[in-house]
């Protein structure tokens, strides 16, 4: 006997397009607003620059974000054990970036659950490999900071942070309080669920990064800051 497949609904396929359209204009409507404010700050008569330098400088930039993929769709294989093509994965991470533009930081993640059924791919094995490529940027730009805390202009930095933040020590300990007792109440309510989750991730991680896919990894994310620089260095 066949099982019956309850299609969407025409109204639920008009909200949903409605829905990407009012994210795609609120991105558009935010990217706009902070262009605006860079360029009331840039003195256009001081602006000059190499036609041949600048061109040279689109070429870098342009082979660190086809390289960046690259990571991200690793990850994704693993997460999920399941293959995607590269025009997919680039055209997902590109046009759901900008969503990370909108207020809250998470645009980024609504447009790529938006976009994941078109592009076929899997929207949590998506959504959870944004995540560890997240958290593994996160870790190592701090490993690669940490030298830097001899230096004594970030010495003083942090000392004068610190200050102020005793000096708010108030505002200091009721904001530390509030997110102590948000992240608690999250973890009573989802208990079961964060437990599974978190096992979960763990053996995904495990998986994802062996030593040696962890030196791959580590040697691709250098080789993206120094196109990174190289391409401003040069602009």
């Amino acid at each position: 006997m066949k099982k019956n497949i309850k299609l969407p609904s025409k109204d639920f396929k008009n909200t949903l397009r409605f829905g990407r359209y009012l994210l795609a204009f609120s991105i558009l409507f935010f990217l706009c607003k902070h262009l605006i404010e860079l360029l009331q700050e840039i003195k256009v008569e001081s602006i000059s620059f190499n036609p041949f330098w600048l061109l040279i400088s689109y070429v870098i930039l342009i082979i660190q974000h086809v390289v960046r993929i690259f990571p991200w769709l690793t990850i994704y294989k693993y997460t999920t054990s399941e293959t995607v093509s590269f025009l997919s994965s680039w055209t997902l991470l590109n046009l759901s970036e900008p969503g990370k533009y909108l207020p809250g930081k998470i645009g980024q993640f609504v447009g790529m659950a938006a976009l994941c059924h078109s592009l076929e791919i899997s929207r949590d094995g998506a959504i959870a490999s944004t995540l560890i490529h997240f958290v593994f940027r996160c870790l190592l730009g701090c490993l690669a900071g940490l030298p830097f805390l001899f230096f004594p202009i970030t010495r003083e930095f942090l000392q004068n942070l610190f200050t102020n933040l005793l000096h708010n020590s108030f505002r200091t300990t009721l904001l530390i309080l509030s997110i102590i007792g948000l992240c608690a109440i999250f973890v009573i309510v989802f208990k079961k669920h964060l437990s599974y989750k978190i096992i979960h991730f763990y053996k995904l991680i495990s998986e994802t990064f062996s030593l040696k896919r962890l030196l791959l990894f580590l040697a691709i994310h250098i080789l993206l800051w120094i196109c990174i620089g190289l391409g401003f260095f040069f602009s």
